[in-house]
C-alpha cells in the first residue's frame, strides 16, 4: 500500500540526511515511480492423480499460496461433491495430524 511504502522510505537514512525541501522532492519521486515487486520464483508444483479404473482424473496444482484440486470425468462432479461434503472432517484430520507432527505423538 501507498502509506506503507511512504512510511518506509521516510525512515530511510537517505531520507533523513536531506534538506526539507530535498526531502519533499525525493518522496514524491519515489511515490511517483511505480512500486517495484520483486520477481517471484515459480513454485507451482502440479500433479496428477486417478484410481486404478481411471473413473475420475484430477489435476493439483500447488503455488504456495493457492492449491487446486480438478477433478475430470463422468464421475468428477459426485466425487467432487463427496469430497466437499466432508471438507470439514479432513480439515480436522490434517490439524490433528499437523499437531501430532509438532508433538512428535
Amino acid at each position: 500500500d501507498s502509506a506503507g511504502r511512504a512510511a518506509d522510505y521516510v525512515a530511510s537514512p537517505e531520507f533523513a540526511t536531506s534538506g526539507s525541501d530535498a526531502r519533499f522532492a525525493r518522496l514524491f519521486d519515489f511515490m511517483s515511480a511505480p512500486a517495484k515487486r520483486a520477481p517471484a520464483a515459480s513454485k507451482t508444483q502440479e500433479k496428477a492423480w486417478a484410481p486404478h479404473d481411471r473413473s475420475v482424473r484430477a489435476k493439483i496444482t500447488d503455488t504456495g499460496k493457492v492449491f487446486t484440486l480438478a477433478l475430470k470425468a463422468k464421475e468428477a462432479s459426485p466425487f467432487g461433491a463427496f469430497i466437499t461434503d466432508r471438507l470439514d472432517e479432513l480439515f480436522e484430520a490434517f490439524r490433528q495430524s499437523e499437531t501430532a507432527k509438532k508433538t512428535g505423538d
